[in-house]
């Protein structure tokens, strides 16, 4: 599920700019959660959406 997100946000185009803000750790996770606040809220947002479904339009 995780790839799936990781996938999604590096085809946004904020991406470049989280890049840069946070280098090689943006999508480093501890126990399960993403290091960066944003990015686990980002993740949790992008479940409760349904983003997990993308499998579905593929």
């Amino acid at each position: 599920m995780h790839e799936k997100f990781e996938a999604w946000i590096k085809a946004q185009p904020f991406y470049t700019k989280l890049i840069y803000i946070h280098g090689e750790r943006l999508f480093i996770r501890d126990n399960g959660e993403y290091q960066i606040f944003a990015m686990e809220v980002a993740f949790q947002a992008w479940l409760v959406q349904g983003g997990d479904s993308c499998r579905a339009e593929n």
